[in-house]
């Protein structure tokens, strides 16, 4: 048991026992976020701070996770609870995700760009000349 006195269930008892349903038949006023919206939740993902912590109560277990006072307000924080909010925080993570594949996706096309930029400038590909730049 957490030093909180919770204990841990399979299905939340403030929601009926229903969270987290995902399904679209069960939720109202969906918003999609924005493309800045996303980049946001990827930047304050990036900034959180994980730490390494004992329970008070349960002082020989070591454990990897967030402090919420370093990070609240935050989606990764179920203030009512003083939990973390793993779906939002998973649901940050996803975010991230998406803008570092859009960012690869970006660097992979100015790669191609370049070295068809080289290809044309040498025939090769590779760089001519001692190595100096123009």
């Amino acid at each position: 048991m957490p030093a909180t006195g919770c204990s841990c269930a399979t299905s939340d008892p403030t929601h009926g026992g229903m969270c987290p349903i995902s399904r679209r038949a069960y939720k109202e006023n969906i918003q999609y976020l924005s493309a800045a919206d996303v980049r946001r939740l990827h930047d304050d993902l990036m900034s959180l701070r994980l730490a390494t912590y004992q329970y008070k109560a349960v002082p020989s277990e070591r454990h990897l996770g967030l402090i919420i006072e370093d990070i609240e307000p935050s989606a990764a924080v179920d203030p009512g609870r003083d939990m973390a909010d793993l779906y939002g925080y998973t649901s940050m993570a996803v975010a991230a995700l998406q803008t570092q594949a859009r960012e690869i996706k970006l660097l992979k096309k100015e790669v191609a760009s370049l070295r068809r930029a080289l290809h044309r400038r040498d025939g090769t590909g590779r760089s001519t000349g001692s190595g100096s730049t123009r």
